[in-house]
C-alpha cells in the first residue's frame, strides 16, 4: 500500500518497502484522466468565449469574419484565399507571419492559371504583422484597390479580384516560412 501522496493530486506515491496494488493504480490513472478531461474542458470553454466576444465584436463594428487560413511553410508563405468578392462592399486582411529569422518580407496576391501567374505587389518590405483593406465594393470584376493601415495606398488596374487566389509573403533573407502563420480575413457589407 502506498505510503505518499502527491501534493496536487493526490496520486499514490510508493516507498521502496510499500507493497503495491494495483487499485491504487487505477485510482491514479482515474484522477488523472478527471484532471486531464477539465483542463480539455476549461481550454474549449475559453476558446468558445473568445470565438464569441469576436463575433459580437465584428457584430458591433459590421464585420464579419470570412476566412482563416493557415499559411504554407518554406521559403515564401502563402495563404490560399477564398472569397465570393460580390457579397462585399469591403474586405479586411489581418497576416500574422512567423519566419525562422526577424526579416522584412514582400507581399502580394497571384493566382495560377493556364496562362501562368498574375502576379500583384501590394508592398515590399513590412516587417512584423501587417493588416489591409481592399475595396470590391459588391463586383469580383472591379480592378484591385485598398490601403494598408499605415495609409499607403495599392491600386493594380490590370488585375481584378476574381484574380486573386493566393497572398504571398516572400522574406527579403534566407528566412523561411514558420508553422503558425496566420491569415484573417473580415468582410462588412
Amino acid at each position: 500500500m502506498a505510503s505518499q501522496e502527491t501534493p496536487n493530486y493526490r496520486l499514490s506515491r510508493w516507498a521502496g518497502t510499500d507493497r503495491i496494488l494495483v487499485e491504487e493504480f487505477n485510482d491514479n490513472w482515474d484522477k488523472i484522466d478527471t484532471a486531464l478531461k477539465g483542463n480539455a474542458d476549461g481550454v474549449a470553454a475559453e476558446t468558445a468565449a473568445r470565438e464569441a466576444a469576436d463575433t459580437e465584436l465584428g457584430k458591433r463594428v459590421g464585420l464579419q469574419l470570412i476566412q482563416t487560413v493557415n499559411g504554407t511553410t518554406g521559403e515564401s508563405c502563402d495563404f490560399s484565399v477564398n472569397i465570393d468578392w460580390n457579397q462585399w462592399a469591403e474586405v479586411i486582411f489581418v497576416v500574422k507571419p512567423k519566419f525562422s529569422a526577424k526579416t522584412s518580407y514582400d507581399i502580394f496576391f497571384y493566382k495560377e492559371d493556364s496562362t501562368g501567374a498574375l502576379t500583384t505587389t501590394l508592398a515590399n518590405s513590412i516587417s512584423g504583422n501587417c493588416s489591409f483593406i481592399t475595396y470590391p465594393l459588391f463586383d469580383k470584376t472591379t480592378s484591385l484597390n485598398g490601403f494598408f493601415l499605415d495609409g499607403s495606398r495599392f491600386q493594380n488596374y490590370g488585375n481584378t479580384f476574381q484574380n486573386l487566389g493566393y497572398l504571398s509573403l516572400s522574406p527579403n533573407s534566407d528566412a523561411t516560412a514558420k508553422t503558425g502563420s496566420l491569415l484573417k480575413i473580415y468582410g462588412k457589407k
